[in-house]
């Protein structure tokens, strides 16, 4: 994903801001559901005397009825008591038919929870066991009106869009087909639940997404939770009332967007040198906690390995008697492998990004930055207990600024302090992008803590996390990105970390960026951006230089090494 002057990398953008970075703060589900199958039309409609028995025994609970026949005639018995809830109603005898859940009264003005069927054998007028329905749902009228509008009326799956509305044939009244569905459930234990989204916030809009019956019953399938996530759907949603604005305007002859080039920022760094080794030999060490520290007295050298299948890996030369490794393995057991060779491997491949990443802590650790290894983020300390940081840094147009990096919130009503900390944090990992390519990923954030130092509790984590990056635009994740490029390079053109006198990782401190052709954005939200690049100066120039030449030494060496005087053509 990228992110630019004009677009968000961190979360698909919003329908009606497309340059707009939102959180997965969503709300319930509304269930407007029919289903036609009893075996004649006589049989899919009760008496009136019969639904008045209904909506007395179950008020503020929720309709289930079985046809669209059924559910036309009973609307305005419903009206006329100006009722919204769920009942439950079971076929009599001779009657094959399932209970569905129908929710109705004026028209649209229907609530629920993400709704499930009633248990086969419920009684006539028992309450339905939807989930979220505590008598009249606080989904609003006006919540509902902006979801059906957006998505014009169609389940939001791309690869379904079925309408949501139809016309009983024998009645003509309009019969709604569509599940108003939660995101993130209004229950805590419900599909997606989240305990840190207020119930007024649950039952918004931006949390609630239009789908026809099949597609909530996939969403909300227990089975598929791992794959249908908050951000997904949220992102589903946005994407389909694109669609939708997309299709109105070229039906209703509005002229086509004319589109510009732009350029594109991603959260990837590129690698520019890779070591060209990876040297493994046998060791009698099982966990890297048994490994002794190694790191004494080859400053500034960063000395990382991997354990795997009773070897020692590691982009040192482990067949040196000065390597850091020396009293950790048998030296006459090393063995040499190409990097781009042993990378083309799956296992290979999490051997070498192992040695990267762990090649991480070590850069972080340099730059003053904590691991918090529960949520795999970097994050800064303060340099005195109970007083906020602040680090200096390079801005997007190149002027120099400050940025606060730990800092405790104030109550705004107050200005009391709050019982918290923030800080900024950083998700920082090696990924392979193509075969010998590789990028540095780096994924601004923020951690919580309850002194400055001691984690706060993780449930009361998330939706401050959420509600701070729900406000960011893209100006403000540019202005994450620059920060943490500059203070990882220490604002020169690359980040380096060397192994050794001949292998090393030069990552450069530009982002990757590519050229599109889209609409664009309003000027409004446009930022200027010309702080791109840091140049070289005679001494970065020269660490590359050196950095070459030891590399073409080595490979000389070895080449030397390997050369055999029989293979010498005498007679030549």
């Amino acid at each position: 994903m990228c992110v630019t002057a004009s677009q968000s990398h961190l979360a698909s953008s919003r329908a009606s801001s497309r340059w707009l970075y939102t959180a997965s703060t969503a709300p319930p589900c509304v269930d407007v559901h029919t289903l036609n199958s009893a075996d004649t039309p006589e049989q899919r409609l009760p008496s009136a005397h019969h639904l008045h028995d209904l909506t007395r025994s179950a008020h503020g609970c929720s309709v289930s009825m079985f046809s669209p026949t059924l559910v036309s005639a009973s609307v305005q018995h419903i009206q006329d008591r100006d009722l919204v809830g769920a009942y439950s109603f079971t076929a009599g005898p001779g009657l094959r038919c399932r209970t569905v859940l129908v929710n109705y009264a004026h028209g649209i003005r229907h609530q629920a929870g993400s709704c499930g069927l009633p248990k086969r054998g419920a009684g006539r007028g028992s309450p339905c066991t939807a989930q979220g329905v505590e008598g009249d749902m606080a989904i609003t009228k006006a919540e509902i009106k902006k979801l059906a509008l957006r998505s014009g009326g169609r389940c939001a799956f791309p690869e379904c869009r079925m309408p949501l509305t139809t016309a009983d044939p024998q009645t003509g009244e309009i019969v709604v087909l569509g599940h108003v569905a939660h995101i993130v459930a209004r229950q805590d234990t419900g599909p997606r639940g989240d305990p840190n989204l207020s119930l007024q916030e649950r039952d918004k809009y931006e949390n609630l997404i239009l789908l026809c019956t099949n597609h909530h019953q996939l969403v909300d399938n227990p089975a598929s939770h791992a794959k249908w996530t908050t951000a997904r759907l949220t992102a589903l949603r946005e994407d389909h009332e694109r669609w939708v604005e997309s299709r109105l305007a070229s039906s209703t002859g509005q002229q086509a967007q004319t589109l510009q080039s732009d350029k594109l920022y991603s959260t990837l760094l590129p690698v520019e040198l890779m070591p060209r080794y990876v040297y493994s030999a046998e060791t009698s060490f099982r966990r890297y906690r048994e490994v002794p520290d190694v790191q004494a007295g080859h400053w500034p050298l960063m000395i990382t390995f991997a354990l795997h299948d009773r070897r020692l890996w590691a982009f040192q030369d482990l067949r040196e008697t000065n390597s850091p490794f020396s009293q950790c393995v048998d030296p006459h057991s090393t063995e040499r492998l190409e990097v781009e060779e042993l990378a083309s491997d799956p296992d290979g491949h999490r051997l070498v990004q192992q040695i990267l990443n762990r090649s991480i802590n070590k850069l972080t650790g340099r730059h003053d930055l904590m691991f918090d290894r529960d949520k795999s983020r970097h994050f800064f300390l303060p340099e005195q207990e109970g007083l906020p940081r602040t680090e200096d840094y390079l801005t997007l147009t190149g002027r120099k600024s400050s940025l606060s990096v730990v800092w405790q919130p104030l109550i705004k009503a107050s200005g009391e302090r709050r019982s918290y900390w923030m800080h900024r944090a950083v998700g920082l990992q090696f990924i392979q992008v193509s075969p010998g390519d590789w990028c540095l990923s780096v994924r601004p954030g923020f951690s919580i803590t309850a002194d400055g130092y001691e984690s706060h509790p993780s449930s009361k984590i998330g939706s401050k996390i959420t509600k701070r990056r729900s406000r960011m635009y893209n100006a403000d994740i540019l202005k994450e990105l620059q920060f943490w490029r500059h203070y990882l390079s220490d604002g020169l053109p690359r980040i380096v970390m060397k192994f050794s006198d001949q292998q090393a990782v030069h990552i450069s401190s530009t982002l990757l960026s590519s050229v599109v052709q889209w609409p664009g954005i309003p000027p409004e939200f446009d930022v200027s951006y010309s702080n791109v690049r840091y140049l070289d100066n005679l001494f970065t120039i020269a660490e590359v230089i050196d950095q070459e030449r030891a590399t073409q030494e080595d490979d000389w060496m070895e080449s030397l090494d390997e050369f055999d005087p029989e293979d010498i053509d005498h007679d030549g």
